[in-house]
């Protein structure tokens, strides 16, 4: 048997691609905030997994109804901090360090 969801998903969401400055270029380490309304939202990108497996470093987030994120924060391994504004839903956004405003 085969199961086949044919319809349109009825939420949204948003994967996120981090290129960091230096050596760290996947920003291992950084932590992602999404905000969307009220609903606020934060993962750690992180490398490695269990033995002889990898997990997806992106993270990627929920967004509910919204077509778009309000904010993404995202505070790099060297501390800096930078927010990206109005990132639109539905796919994966590449945030290059130094491109937000901080």
């Amino acid at each position: 048997m085969l199961l086949r969801h044919a319809g349109r998903p009825a939420s949204h969401w948003l994967r996120v691609r981090l290129q960091a400055r230096g050596g760290n270029r996947n920003g291992i380490g950084a932590a992602v905030r999404v905000r969307t309304g009220k609903l606020s939202q934060t993962r750690m990108v992180r490398g490695g997994g269990s033995y002889l497996s990898q997990s997806d470093i992106h993270p990627t987030f929920g967004l509910g109804p919204s077509l778009q994120a309000d904010e993404v924060e995202v505070r790099w391994p060297d501390g800096t901090v930078e927010s990206f504004g109005n990132v639109r839903g539905d796919r994966t956004v590449t945030l290059r360090q130094g491109s937000g405003s901080g």
